[in-house]
C-alpha cells in the first residue's frame, strides 16, 4: 500500500488496497484474486490446504462465514497484530513495466 511505484507499475490504486489483500499472478498480471478470495487462492496452492478450502466452500454456509471473518481481520489487523513503523519492502520486486507487463526481477 505504501510502494506507489510498485502499484501504479501493477496498475493498483489506493482503492484496491483498502479492500484488502490482493494476490496479482506473476505471469499474468490480469489474473488477480482480493480479499478472502486471495487467501483462498494461496490456500490452493497448498497441499493440503487445498482440501481444505474445498471442504470449506462445499459446507453450506462456512463461504459466507469465513468472508465475514476476513472483514473482521481486515478492518482490525492494526489494533489486533499491530503495525510497523516503516514500508515492508519485499524480496519479490517488480522491475518496470515495459509495454503494460510487469515482470518479477
Amino acid at each position: 500500500m505504501q510502494d506507489e511505484q510498485t502499484l501504479s507499475e501493477l496498475g493498483v490504486t489506493p482503492s484496491d488496497c483498502e479492500q484488502g489483500m490482493m494476490l496479482i499472478d506473476a505471469d499474468d498480471l490480469t489474473q488477480r484474486w482480493q480479499g478472502s478470495e486471495a487467501a483462498e487462492a494461496i490456500g490452493k496452492l497448498l497441499p493440503r490446504v487445498n482440501l481444505a478450502i474445498d471442504l470449506y466452500r462445499w459446507v453450506p454456509g462456512f463461504k459466507w462465514l469465513g468472508d465475514r471473518s476476513y472483514l473482521q481481520i481486515r478492518d482490525n489487523r492494526y489494533a489486533w497484530f499491530g503495525k510497523r513503523d516503516q514500508t515492508y519492502l519485499s524480496a519479490y520486486q517488480f522491475k518496470s513495466c515495459q509495454e503494460g507487463k510487469c515482470a518479477p526481477l
